[in-house]
């Protein structure tokens, strides 16, 4: 497993692969489960403090109970319950700060032209230059000499370090607070907890509240309750600017003028007005006479239309501090379970989950914040999202002397709403006004409303002989809404076997092996991570002209991408074999893996004929395969 922090940003969620790639068009995260339910958001949905225990589902025969998608793995995750003791409270405070180990080593703009100068000398001494050019040194750049001379001259040697002006020392804090007790019949755990984190860059800060509360009872003798709630409210700055940006831009440019550059400016071009104090842009020292003194000791004088730097973009730090991107998620994770005990070898378990996600986020900027001219800005994005599971198993257990046997029967529904709105204005009276209704131009709302569903049939048996022969089966078909008719359907098959050697009759003298034990698994999973409808086309808003050459108001297929209704679901299917051995009390440990992965009917988008009036079109092609070969060595001491 591969688990990678690919952002910068405070509060950005980590990725991670499980077992390598196995989709190419499809999502190649993996499922992560919370308390029996499957949450879109990752990690950065959990209070790590509430965590019990973490399970990694890799191969085919374990996650293929979850079907369609479980082809990039399973997490499964299980957060704290109450225990059958005196009721105890736990408080833990952490507070940590930041500070960024290095940056980019770059030249500012002074020793970049000094380097330009001194390997001119050194080609003047080079015979191989002087036999094709003579002594003619070759000559720099103008708009070099100019950065020079603001960079030397004006500030007097002080370079503008853009890194550390986008960086900063940042803090961490984390508050914990739980309580949890109970007895046989009932028990409880109830978590607060406060998350504070600052990124590395300015203007990236996270912010969390997170709430949960655990109840299990045993009502009566046959039926118990288990109620869980987890509400809990994010919020999130982003930088609206990016680093690169940064470590890209020349040092010559103060963030600020100074009274230097404004009086330099303002005796050669009067009619810019510079003020000290003022973001200092690249147009500012545009087509100015710029004189001084060269490297080599000799005196310049460059011509008036001397550019120095040019650049679309503003002053990074301008472009920063002068725009905002704010967010606010709320979230609910709630779920109720009933379990009744039919008999003694049988019980019946229904589980009743819910995920509501509340997100609010503000992007917004200034006048002139991102390119001089630009007006200043909002953009509004809202989306809703609720997910409804219901589980019902039927769940079998006995034992017969020195064999066990368990299944799993039963059936799963999943109703997915996802909604989204974006609006945006521009062209407000006053950068600090933000409302739409003073924007002077609003651009035509985007809006998304879709729900999908998924409904599912499973099962699983599993025998045990003297816990030295397991063998495990199991099917689960899924029928997802995302998929045409007669695509809808899929099913996913996987069969385990395992044998523990090491508890034969004929390993007992063998008192240095504690365990020997052979693996086999083989099934089928799914990856149902695509965008929904993929099978259809889809209509967009657009005008017209009617009879009397009047613009009326329509919809029209604009899409580039030609929909295939033949598209189906894309499967994985996963062999392993496995060994495990542990030596001398237990002191040397080794366990080897060796798995192959094909995952079939790849989706992916492939290029049309222009007659079909799309560039592109979606269809299940090629196939993507895995192997890998695994050992781990554990000595104990």
């Amino acid at each position: 497993m591969s688990v990678q922090n690919v952002s910068s940003e405070a509060g950005a969620d980590t990725q991670v692969t499980v077992r390598g790639i196995s989709s190419i068009g499809s999502g190649t995260g993996p499922l992560i489960v919370v308390d029996g339910q499957p949450i879109p958001d990752g990690f950065g949905a959990i209070n790590n403090a509430d965590v019990e225990s973490v399970e990694v589902l890799k191969d085919a025969a374990s996650a293929a109970i979850y079907g369609s998608r479980g082809a990039n793995g399973v997490i499964l995750i299980t957060t704290k319950s109450g225990k059958d003791k005196k009721t105890r409270f736990n408080f833990r405070s952490t507070l940590g700060f930041k500070k960024a180990y290095d940056t980019y080593d770059i030249l500012t703009s002074q020793q970049y032209v000094e380097r330009l100068f001194a390997e001119g000398n050194l080609r003047a001494t080079d015979p191989l230059w002087t036999a094709a050019y003579g002594n003619t040194i070759p000559s720099v750049n103008t708009k070099w000499l100019g950065q020079y001379a603001i960079e030397k001259d004006i500030l007097k040697g002080k370079a503008t370090d853009y890194q550390q002006e986008a960086l900063r020392t940042s803090t961490y804090q984390d508050i914990q607070l739980n309580a949890s007790g109970g007895n046989k019949d009932n028990k409880f755990y109830i978590s607060l907890g406060y998350q504070k984190d600052q990124g590395l860059m300015k203007k990236s800060n996270f912010e969390k509240l997170n709430f949960r509360a655990k109840y299990e009872s045993n009502l009566t003798e046959k039926l118990k309750l288990n109620i869980n709630l987890n509400p809990s409210n994010t919020k999130t700055e982003r930088p609206a600017a990016s680093y690169t940006d940064f470590f890209r831009f020349p040092s010559f440019l103060p963030v600020f003028h100074t009274q230097a550059t404004a009086d330099f400016i303002n005796g050669l071009a009067p009619n810019r007005n510079i003020q000290v104090g003022a973001f200092a842009e690249d147009d500012d020292f545009a087509n100015l006479v710029y004189t001084g003194i060269d490297p080599n000791g000799n005196p310049y004088t460059t011509a008036a239309n001397t550019v120095p730097f040019t650049t679309s973009n503003t002053n990074p730090v301008r472009a920063l501090t002068q725009q905002n991107d704010n967010e606010n998620q709320f979230r609910f994770q709630g779920g109720l379970g009933l379990s009744y005990k039919i008999s003694k070898s049988l019980e019946f378990k229904t589980n009743q989950n819910i995920y509501f996600r509340n997100s609010n986020r503000l992007e917004s900027g200034a006048k002139d914040a991102t390119r001089i001219g630009n007006p200043n800005y909002a953009i509004y994005t809202n989306r809703y999202y609720f997910d409804f599971l219901t589980e019902n198993t039927l769940n079998y257990k006995q034992t017969f002397e020195d064999h066990e046997l368990s299944a799993v029967a039963g059936f799963t529904l999943q109703s997915t709403r996802d909604k989204r709105l974006t609006t945006a204005g521009n062209t407000f009276p006053s950068d600090f006004i933000q409302n739409l209704n003073f924007a002077t131009n609003i651009s035509q709302p985007i809006q998304s409303d879709i729900t999908t569903g998924l409904l599912s049939g499973l099962g699983r048996i599993n025998y045990s002989y003297k816990d030295k022969i397991l063998l495990m089966a199991s099917y689960r078909t899924d029928g997802s809404s995302i998929f045409a008719e007669g695509k809808k359907w899929g099913g996913f098959p996987a069969v385990s076997v395992g044998y523990i050697i090491s508890k034969e009759d004929f390993m007992a003298n063998l008192n240095f092996i504690n365990r020997l034990g052979y693996r086999f698994s083989y099934g089928a999973t799914g990856n149902n991570n695509i965008n929904p409808f993929l099978f259809q086309n889809v209509y967009n808003s657009g005008n017209y002209v009617d009879g009397n050459n009047t613009v009326v108001g329509g919809v029209f297929d604009s899409n580039n991408q030609f929909r295939n209704p033949d598209i189906e679901w894309e499967r994985t299917f996963q062999t392993n074999y496995g060994l495990d051995l542990a030596l001398f009390s237990n002191r040397l440990n080794l366990t080897v893996d060796y798995y192959i992965s094909k995952t079939e009917r790849l989706l992916l988008e492939t290029s049309s004929l222009l007659i079909t009036g799309s560039s592109s079109f979606i269809t299940n092609a090629g196939s993507l395969k895995i192997k890998d070969l695994k050992l781990i060595y554990q000595p104990q001491m």
